[in-house]
């Protein structure tokens, strides 16, 4: 246990500002310094950092903390590991306490892997190493790459095996290392090794590939599954690509240690690969972890293709909706990055989304049976963006892609988005399947412009006060929100906000209407500015504290920038026509029971 007043030591040596600003570039604003916030996907500055207090604070997602508790969060480190390198930072010898027991096996096999790293990238360097770095050299790598990346070459297994011994380690424990086999044969021998190396910089194993043209052997192999080397977790990359991901707020993943050499070396350093196996669950539980944009850029073929959409259902099941690139058929990140770069570059910086990915790499559409398996397949994806514009866009694209109709797609898509979980059936006495709502509603609507919003006025006057007795909630296109979600919206906002009030009078069941009233709004708001509906953000929220329940609606332009909104009384007219129209009509039911069906997520609290 380190003493308190040694942890105050550390603290009052280290300048908070100078400790950040190792992994975040900050500027200074009066007193304090200011950042894009690395614990969140920040688009405006929301870090604040205080060199008088010492302290940091983001004000999008409430992390804040000292110079510990930031190396703690941001290395994803335990709290003493952070506390040692506040330490070395500072200056401080920590008081000696009696080391944790670790295994001494474990141990012993870690330093072993130091040791053959370093004597592999050692033999690059020297005569006997002429081969391998040829071929590594006829690949693209340079010999910066080559020590950055700490590979190496095993061309000879006797001498590995008299270095090694001569470092004092046994037969028996290169056996159990897996280094050599009981019958003397060693598995890197005449190949190129990549070390497989955690965030802590801790050598769990290697990944090896042959450089020789015999087809006698596999082209790669990997270290064996042992107490410290497990595939399903490792990730090739090593500790600088997780904290350049979490610089960039994104990481990308490729399929082989080539791709993400050569990525590297072209100046993507965001880049892990899986080790010959596919994404797994534990794979993705440290994603979640790192908090970054998931970008899947697999091989070209179709291997690549269906490994890319199994990644993306496994890292949707786990909150995670990945961006993909679609490479060129039959190219990988590692061939394109040396044939055509300015290609590879446009396809890591478009925000291609599954769907998207889907739609570029259609199946065999030659019978019927393939174009509707291919079908059902975009809608499911489609259905996890919970996007009615980007149903309306991509359920477009899809007709013309597999010769169905529009009309036909909707159907399935309706009859699909029913049958998902994420539904829940809420039962209602009044209306019949067929039935039409006729009698008149009474719909009030203002407007306001705003040039400057106050976030936190903004998030008491119309969330905080009213939340915990349950008469408000606030959701977007896609999802409720909770009170940070809504400040890191309003931290994105630019340029002038407009507020529309929508108060339904007599109505008792605009809760189930809400998000249909809402996007009706934000359509008619688009379409008489002539832009994509799309290019509009918003935040609305429903208010049930008042006589008549009213939707208070935040939209702001992402840019371009619009100077006004053009506020007319057509406009006036078309939304208080198209509010009547969405109380007017049914709500959804399923075909054998009259039941009201709504997205969960606009579930309010009570129903």
């Amino acid at each position: 246990m380190i003493p308190r007043e040694t942890i105050d030591d550390i603290l009052r040596r280290l300048d908070i500002v100078d400790v950040i600003q190792r992994y975040v570039p900050l500027t200074r604003k009066g007193k304090n310094f200011v950042g894009l916030c690395p614990f969140h996907e920040d688009g405006n500055p929301s870090l604040s950092v205080s060199r008088e207090k010492q302290i940091f604070k983001c004000f999008s997602c409430g992390t804040a903390g000292n110079s510990i508790s930031f190396l703690q969060k941001y290395k994803n480190i335990s709290y003493m590991e952070a506390v040692q390198e506040a330490a070395q930072l500072a200056g401080v010898t920590l008081p000696r306490s009696a080391p944790a027991k670790q295994d001494p096996q474990r141990l012993r096999k870690l330093e072993l892997n130091q040791e053959l790293m370093k004597y592999a990238n050692h033999i690059l360097h020297t005569e006997d190493g002429e081969a391998g770095l040829r071929y590594l050299q006829q690949r693209g790598y340079t010999k910066e790459l080559i020590d950055q990346q700490q590979l190496g070459h095993i061309p000879e297994k006797e001498k590995l095996l008299n270095f090694l011994e001569k470092k004092g380690y046994s037969r028996q424990e290169l056996i159990e290392a897996d280094v050599f086999s009981p019958h003397g044969s060693c598995k890197w021998e005449g190949r190129i090794l990549y070390p497989i190396i955690t965030a802590h910089g801790e050598v769990r194993g290697f990944t090896a590939r042959t450089i020789g043209k015999g087809h006698d052997q596999p082209k790669y192999v990997n270290t064996s599954e042992s107490t410290i080397f497990a595939k399903r977790k490792l990730l090739y990359g090593g500790p600088k690509a997780i904290e350049a991901a979490r610089q960039k707020h994104e990481l990308i993943i490729v399929e082989g240690s080539a791709d993400v050499d050569m990525l590297t070396q072209a100046g993507y350093l965001n880049c892990v690969a899986t080790l010959g196996t596919a994404l797994t669950e534990d794979h993705v539980q440290a994603l979640k972890r790192m908090n970054v944009r998931i970008r899947l850029c697999y091989d070209g073929d179709a291997a690549g293709i269906k490994a890319t959409m199994a990644a993306a259902s496994l890292l949707r099941k786990n909150g995670i909706l990945p961006f993909c690139a679609s490479l060129p058929l039959g190219k990988d990140p590692d061939e394109l990055i040396r044939q055509a770069p300015q290609l590879l570059q446009e396809l890591l910086s478009t925000q291609e989304n599954t769907v998207d990915f889907l739609l570029q790499h259609p199946n065999d559409l030659s019978d019927f049976s393939k174009r509707k398996e291919y079908a059902v397949n975009v809608m499911k994806e489609l259905i996890s963006y919970h996007d009615p514009l980007m149903k309306e866009h991509y359920l477009r694209e899809l007709s013309r892609k597999s010769g169905f109709s529009i009309a036909s797609l909707q159907d399935s898509y309706e009859k699909m988005s029913v049958s998902k979980p994420q539904y829940t059936a809420v039962r209602s006495q009044r209306f019949a399947k067929s039935e039409i709502r006729q009698e008149h509603r009474n719909v009030r609507i203002n407007f306001q412009e705003k040039d400057k919003v106050i976030y936190k006025n903004e998030v008491q006057q119309k969330f905080d006060n009213l939340q915990q007795d349950g008469n408000v909630i606030a959701f977007d296109r896609s999802r409720l929100l909770e009170r940070t979600d809504i400040l890191r919206k309003y931290i994105g906002q630019k340029g002038r906000l407009l507020e529309t009030t929508i108060t339904c009078i007599t109505d008792d069941d605009i809760d189930l209407r809400c998000h249909s009233i809402t996007e009706s709004c934000v359509r008619a708001i688009s379409e008489e500015h002539h832009m994509d509906a799309r290019a509009l953000n918003y935040i609305a929220y429903l208010h049930k504290d008042t006589r008549y329940p009213h939707i208070h609606l935040q939209i702001w332009q992402e840019e371009p920038l619009l100077e006004r909104y053009r506020l007319t009384n057509t406009l006036l007219e078309k939304l208080r026509s198209d509010v009547i129209q969405v109380m007017a009509s049914p709500l959804p039911v399923q075909e054998t029971e009259t039941e009201a069906i709504i997205p969960e997520a606009m579930k309010l609290p009570g129903m």
